[in-house]
């Protein structure tokens, strides 16, 4: 089964002004994209990564992270990534982001960004780590709660937990996760479910309960709106 990804990605450097920030979006191919300069802090949902020159990280389609750059800005590429590649790496790994880093000079950089395969060398040469999880505090706590499948938590109970009145709490957490907790956990199910769907052969029902879905239609309702595809159309893309 081919990994879905853009047919020709673009390796033309990528500007990005300091203090440019994106919300939480999601690629409909599996991306490799190296960082030549500069500072670039991503989220996603259960992690996140300060990439610097010469940082790397794979992402598999659909999965979900912000973007800020800090610092001076950064620069980076999206580099060529072959199907065979993407797959065999997700085969191995998992559908889940991944960094690791390169030592390269001027010199190299340049003819990397030439060559159509250099996406399949850096992972044929380059060790690979899980991004970072978050910080254990009171917020990441609570945003480990809101990913169980389990019913959402009392956003009351929450706030009083971490000793604030609830519209502090919403307002503190969408600053450290770029959402709601209400918009956070939408994203965190969805992301699950995406998971499943690569990694397991579940029927789609149980995918839903898994997941945290109230039932299928529920599923296919809440992939859509964060994917605009079906949960039958993901599964033919993303099948490990």
């Amino acid at each position: 089964m081919a990994v879905a990804r853009p047919k020709e990605p673009p390796r033309k450097p990528v500007v990005v002004p300091e203090g440019h920030a994106q919300a939480l979006h999601r690629h409909p191919g599996a991306r490799l994209v190296l960082f030549l300069d500069g500072c670039l802090r991503e989220r996603a949902i259960a992690g996140a990564e300060t990439c610097r020159a010469g940082d790397f990280v794979i992402r598999p389609a659909w999965f979900g992270h912000d973007a800020l750059a800090v610092r001076g800005g950064a620069r980076y590429v999206n580099l060529p990534l072959s199907d065979d590649a993407a797959l065999s790496f997700f085969v191995q790994f998992g559908w889940s982001a991944r960094r690791g880093r390169v030592r390269l000079s001027l010199g190299e950089i340049d003819e990397l960004l030439a060559d159509p395969h250099a996406g399949d060398a850096i992972l044929l040469h380059s060790e690979t780590q899980p991004y970072a999880r978050h910080d254990a505090d009171d917020l990441a706590a609570a945003a480990a709660r809101l990913r169980r499948p389990e019913d959402a938590p009392d956003m009351a109970q929450e706030a009083e937990r971490c000793g604030v009145p609830p519209w502090e709490l919403t307002r503190r957490f969408a600053r450290a996760f770029g959402l709601t907790p209400t918009k956070y956990r939408m994203a965190a199910r969805a992301e699950a479910a995406l998971k499943l769907i690569a990694e397991s052969d579940l029927s789609l029902a149980g995918i839903a309960a898994q997941a945290g879905y109230a039932d299928q239609s529920h599923l296919t309702r809440g992939l859509r709106i964060e994917t605009g595809k079906t949960p039958a159309a993901l599964r033919r893309e993303l099948a490990l």
